[in-house]
């Protein structure tokens, strides 16, 4: 009978890992352990069977009872081993279901995260550049002030300066136009004539004229000079810019274009000083005469038209100061040629020692090799023994003057300066460098000859 029982607990066991019913399982236990399912023993034949019939009839009854209760026992270990695997699978099945609401979230997320990067790669930069636009514009209208406002304004009169210098006269008569300084393209008769411009004065009556009026011209400056107050100062400046805008006017034939290049940079300045009677000072002020003078030399039948183009004037800037070099460079670049730049006196005593120059500016107060210092030694020797410097210092002083010629200045301009006075000494300088030249040329020439 144990022996049954046992069977029967481990049949139970491998049907309920195959998945087979509580229930079911249940009912063949009760089925194979309840007593009447119990083999009855076979009767004996004879007397003897019959005699030991009430002998063991209690013992079967308590065998009976005791088996009983051990199915019952079994049957409870059996349910409670049931219930337990049921519970351990059923927390497996819920372990299971978490593992999967949580990849469920992990892989959601995912997604959308794909799907964002997706749209910022495709709508990003479109996005970012809209709102930086905006953040522009923004801040441009509020950072729009009095200064910004003039400086934008200088800034346009500059870069207009620049390019009508570039292009020189636009009217030589009425049926050419310049496009170049010395280059002169006809143009179409149209069908409707616009009105005839007033004629041009031919190169000989403009030489004619012009010691006079450039002489004018002078006569105003040392009024200027005089003057003390701003207002007369400046009504004075505003009747010189006419004379010089009259001359360039006249000086709109080819062959007067270096009259016309410096009488345009002169202009300009005056205009500039026009509306900032505050940057007249001793700087701008010699700027004006070197440039009166310089008409006078000018004013004289042979000037080749083409002295700034052959060759092409080169400027070299040593400044340490990377603002005032910046300036330095845009007014060169934007009227003339882009200059050499050097951020110390060293690397700039190597370019000048390599290079031939038509100007050079120089900063005073520098790091190592000051400019006073470096003047003197490109004086010292070599290509630019004779090439005009200029000093652009803070430093505007009678001494710092004074020790500017000694090292062998040419001229000094104090900071902040204009871009206007910037281009029209560098035009001053290198024609008048040149004219020398030539002069030296020309006297060497005279004197092999006598």
């Amino acid at each position: 009978m144990w022996m049954k029982r046992e069977a029967l607990l481990a049949h139970a066991n491998a049907m309920l890992t195959r998945g087979v019913p509580v229930a079911l399982l249940l009912s063949v236990v009760l089925l194979f352990s309840s007593p009447s399912s119990q083999a009855q023993p076979t009767s004996r034949s004879g007397s003897s069977a019959s005699t030991e019939v009430g002998d063991s009839t209690t013992n079967k009854a308590k065998a009976a009872v005791s088996d009983l209760t051990a199915a019952e026992m079994e049957v409870t270990a059996l349910g409670n081993a049931l219930t337990n695997h049921l519970q351990e699978m059923n927390r497996r099945a819920a372990a299971v279901g978490d593992s999967f609401t949580r990849h469920e979230g992990v892989l959601v997320t995912s997604t959308a995260l794909i799907v964002v990067f997706l749209l910022i790669l495709r709508f990003g930069r479109r996005i970012i550049a809209r709102t930086i636009d905006r953040d522009k514009e923004a801040w441009a209208v509020a950072s729009v002030t009095p200064l910004a406002v003039e400086l934008a304004a200088e800034e346009k009169a500059f870069a207009n300066f620049a390019a009508s210098f570039r292009i020189g006269p636009k009217v030589t008569d009425g049926n050419a136009r310049t496009t170049e300084a010395g280059e002169v393209a006809p143009q179409k008769p149209a069908a409707n004539p616009p009105p005839q411009e007033p004629k041009r004065r031919t190169p000989g009556e403009f030489l004619a004229s012009a010691p006079s009026r450039v002489a004018r011209c002078r006569t105003l400056l040392k009024e200027t000079n005089r003057m003390t107050g701003e207002l007369p100062r400046q009504t004075v400046l505003i009747e010189l810019s006419a004379q010089v805008q009259k001359l360039k006017e006249d000086a709109s034939h080819p062959d007067l274009v270096l009259i016309w290049q410096v009488t345009s940079s002169l202009e300009g300045l005056l205009k500039q000083l026009g509306d900032k009677p505050g940057a007249v000072n001793a700087s701008t002020l010699r700027t004006i005469a070197g440039c009166i003078d310089l008409l006078d030399r000018l004013c004289v039948a042979g000037s080749r038209p083409d002295l700034l183009k052959a060759p092409p004037v080169r400027f070299l800037a040593v400044d340490d100061d990377p603002i005032s070099r910046r300036t330095i460079s845009f007014a060169l670049k934007r009227a003339l040629n882009e200059p050499d730049l050097a951020e110390d006196g060293a690397a700039g005593l190597v370019l000048a020692g390599e290079n031939s120059y038509d100007v050079i500016f120089l900063d005073i107060q520098m790091p190592g090799m000051d400019g006073f210092e470096l003047c003197k030694k490109i004086r010292s020797g070599g290509t630019n023994q004779a090439t005009p410097v200029v000093f652009v210092t803070c430093q505007s002083d009678f001494n710092s003057r004074a020790q500017s010629t000694l090292a062998g200045g040419c001229d000094l301009i104090g900071k902040p300066f204009l871009t206007f006075e910037v281009a029209a000494k560098a035009l001053m300088l290198a024609l008048g460098n040149r004219l020398n030249k030539i002069k030296q040329v020309q006297a060497q020439a005279q004197a092999q000859a006598a």
